[in-house]
């Protein structure tokens, strides 16, 4: 008799589970369409408070290449994807839909937003290692085997962008 009652009590528990379980899923599946439509350089392009940003990523050597391989925008400025990814995605998000509304664009300094410091502020070394993983790649000339080789016992020092700062946004100075 106390078996069954048990049985009764935790039955009438399996509807609940199982919409949770279904909710749990359906939010998932949502969240996970929401970063990959988040991800895309047409959903950056739409708002960049930047107005050259495109223009100069096109004109840069993550775009337009040998390889025809373009890196997209989330590729440089988020971490590669994982928990830190999420969480940089929402702080860079919140930092830009609020430059977006509050921020007069015409009156930010851009000179001051193409510099190494700013350019650190908004790449991730992990972003260029995650596709540079061979810094000393066939044809590689001896000044770049040499500054490869000082980044490398410099890391804690220096970044990629100290020596590659107009790799990802073209400038023609």
């Amino acid at each position: 008799m106390l078996r069954f009652s048990m049985k009764k009590k935790n039955s009438r528990y399996i509807p609940m589970l199982l919409l949770g379980a279904f909710l749990g899923i359906l939010m998932f599946l949502t969240a996970k369409e929401g970063v990959e439509a988040t991800s895309t350089d047409a959903f950056c392009n739409k708002c960049h408070a930047h107005p050259q940003a495109t223009a100069s990523w096109k004109r840069s050597t993550h775009f337009d290449n040998k390889s025809g391989v373009a890196v997209h925008c989330v590729q440089c400025h988020l971490p590669p994807h994982g928990l830190p990814y999420l969480a940089e995605k929402a702080k860079t998000g919140f930092r830009d839909v609020y430059s977006y509304f509050f921020k007069d664009s015409a009156k930010i300094n851009w000179e001051e937003k193409s510099t190494v410091a700013a350019a650190n502020r908004h790449t991730f070394v992990q972003s260029c290692t995650a596709c540079h993983q061979n810094l000393y790649p066939l044809g590689l000339s001896k000044e770049g085997q040499e500054a490869h080789l000082y980044y490398s016992q410099k890391t804690a020092e220096i970044t990629c962008v100290n020596c590659h700062l107009s790799v990802g946004h073209f400038n023609p100075n």
